[in-house]
């Protein structure tokens, strides 16, 4: 017993039970972080080679603009949860929201697999997109949490890189399954697989509740900004960040058109 109070004393005495801020320091839970964001990515590219021609083959929807309307709802669900991610992980705290991400993307391949109607997809892909809006969202923060200054753009890069590789890979494997089986319920038997371990992979992270704390007190205090104050900065008011935010807005879109008609094309005849 006195061996392990002086192994406690000297643990605390040289600061190695501590909150540190930066990558190296923090190194299994970056990584842990990386490897989880793949799995997110995933859950889009489960859907991105597959979902249109379940709209056309399973469904019968004649028009592209019909096919494409699950496209619009997993749109405006993550743009919503996106703009409230923040204020709610302040409140409940970074890996529960991630948690809660994860649960609200178990209803996906469930609705797909046992959807008879097309309004099923299009309410799964409500789903998706909260599940992306939250998942996603929390893994680059929490990133930046753990992450030194300038750390902070390979952070964010790297979490990038790791969700869209996710997302084409996935968008091969679901479609090798799907030509070499069916549609469905094949392929989305893997997203239920991708869900589960997922989820055990966040239970295994590390809250950045006190990395927040500390990098709180080490950077400059200035005026704290409501949502409105932040739409109107990020939209009009602030002319680097409007046009950081419609430089995303037109690339997530040229990304969705091509996810929702690049297999239609394809499976078009020529």
């Amino acid at each position: 017993m006195e061996n392990l109070f002086s192994v406690l004393h000297f643990l605390e005495v040289n600061g190695l039970n501590k909150t540190q801020i930066g990558i190296k320091e923090n190194l299994l839970n970056f990584v842990l972080l990386v490897v989880t964001n793949f799995f997110v990515g995933s859950m889009v590219g489960l859907e991105r080679s597959i979902l249109p021609i379940i709209g056309e083959e399973d469904f019968g929807l004649a028009s592209a603009s019909a096919a494409l309307s699950f496209m619009i709802s997993f749109g405006f669900s993550k743009a919503i949860v996106n703009y409230f991610a923040g204020g709610i992980a302040d409140r409940l705290g970074r890996k529960k929201v991630l948690l809660v991400g994860w649960s609200f993307g178990l209803f996906v391949p469930l609705l797909v697999i046992f959807a008879n109607s097309w309004w099923m997809i299009v309410v799964a892909n409500i789903f998706l997109g909260i599940n992306q809006g939250l998942a996603w969202s929390m893994t680059v923060n929490m990133k930046i949490d753990i992450s030194k200054p300038a750390q902070r753009g390979f952070a964010v890069g790297l979490n990038e890189f790791a969700g869209y590789t996710g997302v084409a890979v996935m968008a091969a494997v679901s479609g090798f399954v799907a030509s070499n089986l069916s549609n469905r319920p094949e392929p989305f038997y893997i997203g239920i697989v991708i869900v589960i371990i997922g989820f055990i992979l966040s239970l295994l992270v590390k809250d950045t509740e006190e990395h927040i704390k500390l990098q709180s007190n080490s950077s400059i205090k200035g005026t704290t900004l409501s949502a409105k104050e932040v739409f109107k900065n990020t939209t009009f008011k602030n002319k680097s960040l409007s046009s950081i935010t419609f430089a995303g807005l037109s690339t997530n879109l040229k990304d969705g058109m091509a996810w929702g008609l690049f297999p239609l094309s394809l499976l078009t005849p020529v």
